[in-house]
């Protein structure tokens, strides 16, 4: 029982870490470190892509878009007035067109 006595006891998390650094598996099967530090980096990749897409596409909204912001009240105030009055004259040439037939 002396045997015993001597031996060093690791904790259960030295042992997990050993156990997760050992190589055990078979090559390129799922659960393998070699496959777990190619799908990392795959998704790394990937994710570095989407993000580099999605600021690309942000800019091209934000150019087609430019210019295309809220109007402020006394402009659309004006427009109103410049629409009603055009449009008003408009219907009045086409009556004008029809009573004379």
């Amino acid at each position: 029982m002396d045997v015993f006595a001597e031996q060093k006891r690791g904790s259960w998390d030295d042992l997990k870490n050993n156990m997760s650094k050992a190589a055990w598996r078979e090559e390129g099967m799922p659960g393998g470190n070699a496959f777990d530090d190619y799908s990392a980096k795959l998704e790394k990749t990937r994710n570095e892509r989407l993000g580099q897409q999605e600021s690309d596409t942000k800019k091209m909204l934000k150019a087609i878009n430019k210019g295309k912001g809220v109007k402020d009240k006394k402009k659309d105030k004006k427009d109103k007035k410049a629409g009603s009055s055009s449009s008003s004259d408009a219907e009045d040439k086409l009556l004008s067109r029809y009573k004379r037939s």
